[in-house]
Formats: structure tokens, sequence, C-alpha cells
């Protein structure tokens, strides 16, 4: 069974980064990061619609949202990409200190009334991988996240981070940094549950930080450094008496190598990870 794991926590923290490191570390494993449904949004409705806060509000009370806009999707490279009304923005235009600060007002103007469309998407994409969700209320969006891990740092260390980021000064970055929070804050974006894992990352590398969130995963995860497949052909006559072909077969098919993909698909589904995996038929490893 596939799992859902999500990452929230203050802006600054180190979310996206943690996300993109797991991206490479987890196999099978998709990334929905939310802002890619609400930065796309808040550019159509602000840039191409030219509407203003009480507009959008409109709009949304009156549950007008899905029926002017028609929302797609598509997987590349194990990310999750939003259309609006089957256009995909381009990244760069979508990822500006501008766009930052209105993505974050109409995502509280919005607030849960597109969970249900993140649900389907989730439960979709559930099906046949894991899920890694980066957003700022993942568990109101999918309550059923197998883990929940919410980064935080202190506003000094957020603030340096984010002047290296966008490149702004450090006034600006002190003042917008600070708006932010409030709005973040006072729309539940930092909600915590029993289950939530916290870390902060405030004196931790980014290796660090991927270390702590992997322990969490690995609780449920199974990981070997070494993993051998046992094949189902014991033509050895040798009669060792610690032969592994013969003493475990736990791990025991067909001898056909053609089977191996149906091996590795199985291992995924039961979270059984490994660094060297080795093939053996007679107790002496034959194929690496």
């Amino acid at each position: 069974m596939y799992k859902v794991i999500a990452i929230s926590g203050y802006s600054g923290s180190g979310k996206t980064t943690i996300s993109e490191m797991l991206l490479k570390k987890i196999n099978n494993i998709v990334y929905f990061d939310f802002g890619f449904l609400f930065r796309p949004l808040t550019y159509y409705l602000i840039n191409e619609l030219k509407l203003n806060e009480e507009e959008i509000k409109k709009m949304v009370l009156e549950k007008k949202l899905d029926q002017q806009i028609k929302f797609s999707y598509k997987i590349i490279n194990n990310k999750v990409e939003i259309g609006i009304n089957n256009y995909f923005y381009d990244y760069h235009v979508l990822n500006t200190p501008q766009m930052n600060m209105n993505t974050v007002t109409v995502g509280t103007i919005i607030g849960d009334h597109l969970n249900g469309f993140l649900k389907k998407i989730i439960d979709n994409l559930k099906q046949n991988s894991n899920v890694l969700l980066n957003a700022r209320r993942p568990v109101a969006a999918y309550p059923e996240v197998d883990y929940h891990i919410f980064l935080e740092s202190s506003f000094v260390q957020r603030v340096k981070r984010k002047i290296l980021m966008n490149q702004e000064s450090y006034e600006v970055t002190v003042k917008k940094l600070k708006e932010r929070d409030e709005k973040e804050k006072n729309s539940g974006f930092w909600k915590k549950y029993n289950f939530t894992k916290t870390i902060n990352t405030t004196t931790l590398s980014k290796d660090e930080v991927l270390e702590k969130v992997m322990e969490i995963i690995n609780n449920e995860f199974t990981y070997f450094n070494n993993l051998t497949l046992i094949l189902g052909a014991y033509n050895c006559n040798k009669n060792c008496p610690y032969c592994i072909a013969k003493n475990n077969q736990k791990f025991s098919i067909d001898d056909n190598l053609d089977n191996l993909s149906k091996i590795f698909s199985e291992l995924i589904k039961n979270h059984i990870r490994f660094k060297r995996f080795v093939v053996s038929g007679n107790g002496e490893p034959s194929l690496y």
C-alpha cells in the first residue's frame, strides 16, 4: 500500500529544498506541491482576469471557481503540474517575490474550497505510487496522510535564507516575511496535529534535516544494505551445510530473470528499499 507524506511549516524553513531532496531519495514517489495549483490559479485570477481581492472573494463565496475555471494536471519528472483552462504556465513566471505574496493572499481567500479537487488528485496518484505533499494545510486537504512533518526555523535564519533566495534587501525581506507570517498564521497554515512530527531547521544543514525526515519515514519503510533474491531452482549438489539458497527461501521465484521487474514492483509496494541487490541460485552470488 502506497503512502502519503506531507511537509508543511514556516516560509523559509526549508520545505521545498527538503521535498526536492526526498524526491531523489525515495523510489516510486510523486511530488505534489500545492503551490503548483495556487500559483497558476493566482496568476490567472490577478493577471489574466484582472480581479482584485474583493472580486476574488465574491467568486469564491458564489462558488464560481469550478464554473469558470477548468483544472487539469499532468506529471512531469515525477512532479505534478496544474493547468488552468488547459494552459500550463512557465515556472519562472509563477515564482517571483511578488507572486509569493499574491499566492499567499489568494490562498487565504480560497481556503479549503478546492480541497475536494486536491483530494481527487492525491487519491489518483496514490493508486500507483507514494505521494509527497508540500503544502500549507496538507492535512485539511487530505486527512488520510500517513506522515505530517512540520518544519520550523527562527525568524532571523529565515530572513537570511530569503535574502539569498530573492536577492532583496534586509529591510524589504523583513517586511515581506513579517506580512507573510501574519497571513499564514491567521489562516491556520501553521496548524499541527497530535501525530505531527516537528523539526527545527535553524541550526541544521540540509543533509541533517533530510536525515531527520528519513528517520521518521523509516519507521514505516524497511531498508537493507544488501538484499539477496534466492531463485527457485536448486541444481547444485555440493550440499554445503550453510547454503543460503537451500536454507532460506524467503525470496523465492522461478529461475527466470524476466520476472525481476515483478519482484521489484512487489518490493516497492511493500516499502522495501535496498542499496545492493544480489541474485543467487545456489548460494553463490551470481548477478549484481
